[in-house]
């Protein structure tokens, strides 16, 4: 017994000279070593490739650019077209309601959208339950809807962010060079 208890203290030591060694490895080169540094490619590139570059991000980012604006232009005008249409109803039914005799003056009219207003309310209490279910279904709405017009280019603004930053950088290094 002796002797696995010999070969156990030598094994505990070993592993504790390790451990040890390879803190103090730890700490001496943990202010000096740099694992992440990257190497600047850009650097080695010509000032004409660089030029180049540039000129072909801009020309990408002037289109990308006017892309967002014309998308953000189709989903303005989808929107305001659907507004358009709740009032174009609003007034067919104001007109409806003229035209059939039903309602007469003022408060005849009010009484009529009073009673479609708690026809709304009944209706959204069954389908929806409440007021946030039904804010949560139409935000859900507007979001397919802005995924249908903005499709694949959802996030250009990131894009033009990210490409502008490029430019940036080019630039600093086109004068840089000079």
């Amino acid at each position: 017994m002796s002797k696995s208890k010999s070969n156990w203290e030598n094994n505990v030591i070993i592993i504790a000279v390790i451990i040890v060694v390879i803190i103090i490895i730890y700490l001496v080169s943990a202010g000096r070593i740099n694992l992440t540094t990257k190497i600047d490619k850009n650097e080695e590139e010509s000032i004409e490739e660089t030029k180049r570059k540039h000129a072909r991000l801009k020309n990408h980012l002037e289109k990308q650019k006017a892309l967002r604006e014309k998308l953000a232009k189709r989903f303005w005008w989808i929107y305001f077209v659907t507004r358009l249409i709740f009032v174009v109803l609003w007034g067919l039914l104001v007109f409806i309601l003229s035209k059939l005799h039903l309602a007469q003056n003022l408060g005849d009219f009010l009484n009529y959208f009073e009673a479609i207003f708690i026809g709304f309310i009944v209706l959204n209490f069954l389908a929806f339950g409440n007021l946030t279910n039904l804010n949560s279904f139409l935000e859900n709405i507007k979001n397919r809807l802005e995924n249908r017009v903005w499709g694949k280019y959802i996030n250009i603004d990131d894009k033009i962010a990210s490409n502008e930053e490029e430019i940036n950088r080019l630039s600093d290094q086109i004068k840089k060079s000079k």
